[in-house]
């Protein structure tokens, strides 16, 4: 048993970059300790010492190491299912050194006054990394400011039009978000992350079909690319087109069995096209990794209602309402389930 939850825990933590440092850091202190204690004995007092200074000093390389790489490369700490939307590591993802270095050829950094301070000078690539961490945290409209004082100095920026497009997008100022994703695509039409940014903002504003035009432009661009596949996937549910999207989804979860996103879309179209099994199945698998998605609990939530499973209904879109209280479809839920569990009681 102990075993069994050793690999559950391990299978977990290697999602995650950290988690992957805090698993290394165990497997090499449970060898070196192993092997000193199965062969202290055999060993002279010259030959421990080696071992003695490797757990001693290791856990202080470890600690300067993991110094710099919070210091220095934090935005690479984290997995797509960190962020609650995962445009948003899509927007970090977008700032590797490469794309930063095309952008310095393309539009050189310059040092520019801050509109609110004109004595202070701020150039365009410490702005561009203030955007992409309060797009990270998603503080949106941080990262609108400093993407705007990005485009102030330079407004055909891509990196900075990127930024503020996602950023308006995830505010819900989807009229917005399409116009800087179109400007961008005016400069590189195959831009694949101004294509994903404008179908998602396309569907905020239920212009499905351009959403879908928009994802499947991206997947012409890129094949593989999942996020987009994922786009097309919602925009097909959002269109009532159940089948498309259950290809689509089944398609990335077949490369990707955990991504999220894909599992959202699959959970809740499956269950608008009354495959509740199915429907519970993706949004457990959810759950068991984040036990607090709103989204996947109000999902599992209808399909055990519709299954006539009301008690289990209550837990999940109870559940729910602790994440996002006052969600009307989680409300929804709790009183269809409480009305069926009312009838199963029968008369008092």
């Amino acid at each position: 048993m102990a075993d069994q939850d050793f690999g559950n825990v391990a299978q977990r933590l290697a999602k995650n970059p950290l988690g992957i440092v805090a698993l290394f850091i165990v497997l090499v202190y449970a060898t070196a300790a192993l092997l000193f204690g199965l062969s202290g004995e055999v060993l002279d007092s010259a030959q421990r010492w080696p071992f003695v200074w490797f757990l001693v000093l290791f856990p202080l390389v470890v600690l300067l190491l993991f110094f710099r790489l919070v210091t220095h490369h934090h935005m690479k700490l984290y997995a797509p299912h960190d962020y609650r939307d995962e445009g948003n590591f899509l927007a970090t993802l977008s700032s590797t050194p490469q794309a930063q270095s095309e952008a310095a050829v393309h539009h050189p950094v310059t040092r520019a006054d801050d509109p609110r301070d004109p004595s202070e000078p701020m150039d365009l690539a410490a702005l561009r990394e203030r955007a992409e961490t309060a797009l990270s945290l998603n503080r949106y409209d941080d990262a609108i400011h400093c993407a705007s004082q990005v485009l102030d100095d330079s407004p055909d920026d891509v990196h900075g039009l990127r930024m503020r497009a996602e950023a308006m997008r995830l505010a819900g100022r989807f009229d917005e978000a399409i116009r800087d994703a179109t400007r961008v695509l005016e400069l590189d039409p195959d831009d694949v992350f101004a294509l994903r940014t404008r179908a998602e903002a396309y569907r905020g504003i239920r212009r499905f079909d351009d959403a879908i035009g928009d994802a499947t432009r991206a997947l012409e661009v890129n094949p593989h690319d999942r996020f987009a596949l994922s786009a097309r996937a919602e925009a097909l549910r959002a269109a009532e087109r159940y089948d498309d999207a259950i290809r689509d989804t089944s398609q990335v979860l077949a490369v990707d069995p955990d991504h999220v996103y894909a599992l959202r879309t699959r959970a809740e179209t499956l269950r608008l096209v009354g495959r509740h099994e199915e429907a519970i199945r993706d949004a457990s698998k959810i759950l068991q990794a984040h036990p607090f998605d709103a989204f996947a609990l109000r999902t599992r939530a209808a399909a055990l209602a519709a299954l006539n499973r009301p008690d289990e209904a209550l837990r999940d879109a109870s559940a729910s309402l602790t994440v996002e209280p006052g969600n009307s479809f989680a409300l929804a839920i709790l009183m269809a389930a409480n009305a069926a569990k009312a009838r199963q009681a029968g008369p008092t």
